[in-house]
């Protein structure tokens, strides 16, 4: 019998036997891409590399045999979050002025929880310290959420993942401050808030290629076996 560890959560268990994983996996315990490995494996790859744990691969489920319990799904995974397009990024951000980022960063919360899984500060708590702060911890966060989002993307062996959104996201957003504190009026708005804006977009389009894996895999698990 194959036994398995895994990651979750920043954690490895285990072991357990192939049965326990692929229930770990029907249940969505275990994400496609959370890491597993088993002796004679050189590195931990994700679950969604492992024949038999993608919904594609499973036999579809007997009429008789009863579909898993609601309670066992994570409740993170059935809020919606709306994936936003590029050209919708700019005009929200340019046409206000930056305001339109007190809201969108602190949605990344949500987002990042169900990448990353683990807690995140609510909405309520970033967008209260945003307002308070007139926006600026909100870009501290851009480059918190940047850095997470390439250990992750490191750590799942994710093939499309920048390895140097953090780094990008830091230079951007440091540059664009003292740019804004060496100049002002159109100055600020050509120059340190361009920046600012690019590097938002930077982080929302690696959300967005996140986004879309989760959205092909439900669809894959929705589609008929075979269709």
């Amino acid at each position: 019998m194959e036994r398995w560890h895994y990651g979750v959560g920043g954690a490895c268990r285990g072991p357990v036997g192939d049965a326990e994983l692929r229930r770990l996996a029907a249940t969505s315990t275990l994400r496609p891409t959370d890491l597993v490995w088993r002796t004679g494996m050189p590195n931990w790859v994700p679950a969604m590399r492992v024949k038999g744990l993608s919904p594609a691969d499973r036999p579809p489920r007997s009429p008789d045999s009863p579909p898993p319990l609601p309670g066992h799904a994570l409740p993170i995974t059935d809020e919606p979050v709306h994936r936003w397009a590029a050209w919708e990024l700019w005009v929200c951000l340019i046409v206000t002025l930056g305001l339109f980022a007190l809201y969108l960063i602190p949605s990344w919360a949500r987002r990042m929880a169900r990448i990353t899984r683990r807690p995140r500060w609510s909405f309520a708590g970033l967008l209260v310290i945003g307002l308070v702060t007139i926006g600026l911890a909100l870009y501290v966060l851009i480059i918190k959420y940047a850095i997470d989002l390439t250990r992750h993307g490191r750590r799942i062996q994710h093939p499309d993942a920048d390895p140097q959104l953090g780094k990008w996201a830091f230079f951007l957003v440091a540059v664009s401050f003292v740019w804004s504190l060496g100049t002002f009026g159109i100055g600020f708005l050509v120059g340190g808030f361009a920046m600012l804006v690019y590097a938002t977009w930077l982080v929302q389009e690696e959300l967005n290629k996140y986004f879309d894996d989760e959205r092909a895999s439900d669809e894959r698990a929705r589609s008929p076996r075979g269709g």
